[in-house]
């Protein structure tokens, strides 16, 4: 994939942060959506507010699912002890790859970014494929609407494609 922007790359480089640190050996959709969710300033973090949902409870929520990635029915966390200096893990440098969902996702975006006539897939595109396609992620950001929004107003918005859609045609 050479063709992400440098804000698909940094949040790319963070997911596979995650997924080390959760010590799963494939970086999942649920990961990149965690790293949407740390991202400073990024398209991701304004529709979401757009659509008054709870962020930090969404955050939460997603690291949740990191942690209980296997309840997925996914096999993705690595087997063995690695923290042990003589176990093969410890000598070995972790082989990462992308979930068949998470790559599900990049095609999806790719699709995203020529319907836009853009030449770099951009978090927008990955998001919209997100919330297209099967995934963990979808699962919890189709609940993300039932999340109390913070403060009084309205309430939050259903995240559909298409109400993302609305909100990227706003902010763009």
């Amino acid at each position: 994939m050479n063709n992400l922007t440098q804000k698909s790359i940094e949040a790319l480089q963070r997911a596979h942060q995650l997924t080390q640190q959760y010590g799963h050996h494939a970086i999942t959709d649920v990961a990149l959506l965690a790293a949407f969710l740390e991202q400073d300033e990024n398209s991701v973090r304004a529709v979401l507010d757009k659509l008054r949902i709870n962020r930090q409870v969404l955050y939460q929520d997603v690291l949740r699912a990191l942690e209980d990635i296997n309840s997925y029915g996914n096999n993705l966390k690595m087997s063995g002890n690695s923290s042990r200096p003589d176990s093969a893990f410890a000598t070995m440098p972790q082989q990462l790859h992308i979930s068949a969902q998470l790559h599900n996702i990049f095609v999806r975006a790719q699709k995203e970014a020529q319907k836009f006539s853009d030449e770099f897939v951009s978090i927008e595109h990955l998001f919209l494929a997100m919330i297209d396609t099967a995934s963990m992620s979808r699962d919890l950001l189709e609940k993300a609407h039932l999340i109390s929004p913070p403060g009084i107003g309205e309430p939050a918005q259903q995240i559909t494609y298409q109400s993302v859609l609305n909100m990227l045609r706003e902010i763009r």
